[in-house]
């Protein structure tokens, strides 16, 4: 059965956020200026860091697991959803702009969780279905 071009694309873009969400969870454990959450000594408290690195990894990790299986793939992208989401109630002592960046990346992980699948074999395959005319 031919799969409409509105799936494919779908699952092209919830593929896309979570690579990006992957990426950027991972390079906010990696930048040391603002994955530092400091404490009253001035020590960084490295669970935050640690949280952000694993929800990364979790995400890529997913990615890769919807091109076999896509239903278990959203299983790892929404436990690093939960875990980017619940990160800043449990390892923050503040707002600021890592526990914000965090929570913003662990929601677009959650949505893009029901839609990741695998992406198109071949560039024309969301062309082949596109039902504007070409030039």
């Amino acid at each position: 059965m031919p799969e409409s071009s509105t799936s494919s694309r779908r699952r092209t873009w919830a593929d896309v956020v979570a690579i990006v969400a992957g990426v950027a969870a991972i390079g906010l454990a990696m930048w040391p200026n603002l994955a530092a959450d400091e404490g009253p000594t001035g020590v960084a408290l490295g669970s935050g860091t640690l949280a952000s690195f694993a929800a990364g990894g979790l995400a890529i990790a997913a990615v890769f697991m919807a091109q076999r299986s896509p239903g278990t793939a959203r299983i790892p992208l929404a436990l690093g959803g939960v875990l980017l989401l619940l990160s800043p109630f449990v390892f923050a002592r503040s707002a600021g702009v890592v526990p914000t960046l965090q929570m913003v990346l662990g929601a677009l992980m959650l949505v893009a969780a029901p839609f990741i699948g695998r992406l198109p074999d071949e560039p024309s395959e969301l062309a082949r279905d596109d039902p504007r005319p070409r030039l």
